[in-house]
């Protein structure tokens, strides 16, 4: 049985469609270094600085955002994004930063310590945030704990 000329002119246009549409993907914390690029590109950053940290474990990759917030992605010799920090009078999109899933769980954690509108706190096994600020003045970190290389210690991740 041979298919229809217009039956295989739809599989083709469909096979196409899927091989040029966008793939959505987003960097965040466990994700590869080269998808930091996708940062960038959401935020509509500046790619300030790009330097090997004094710990040689890491490398960190800082973009200035429009709105003057700095975002740094702190990259381990592994090429994972083990750690994000923001600092700046606006929020970065912090969805877009540390991940949905992540983002999720900070989110909706009962056990997320919150003071409203200055201060929210998450300690896991899997995941640390901390991210604090008021109109003007806003500033965090968020790190997944399994992926911070050895002898780096948490407080240098500002």
């Amino acid at each position: 049985m041979t298919a229809k000329p217009w039956v295989i002119g739809t599989m083709a246009a469909a096979a196409i469609a899927l091989l040029l549409a966008p793939v959505a993907s987003r960097a965040s914390l466990g994700q590869d270094e080269a998808s930091a690029e996708t940062d960038r590109a959401h935020l509509n950053g500046q790619r300030a600085m790009r330097a090997r940290a004094a710990h040689a474990a890491y490398a960190v990759q800082e973009l200035q955002l429009p709105s003057g917030t700095t975002v740094r992605e702190y990259v381990s010799s592994s090429g994972k994004i083990f750690a994000v920090s923001w600092q700046g009078p606006t929020l970065p999109d912090l969805e877009q930063i540390m991940g949905a899933d992540h983002y999720k769980t900070f989110m909706h954690a009962p056990d997320a310590r919150q003071v409203p509108r200055r201060l929210r706190s998450l300690r896991r096994d899997e995941l640390v945030v901390h991210s604090a600020g008021r109109p003007r003045a806003f500033s965090g970190h968020a790190y997944i704990p399994a992926l911070v290389p050895p002898g780096v210690q948490v407080e240098e991740l500002r």
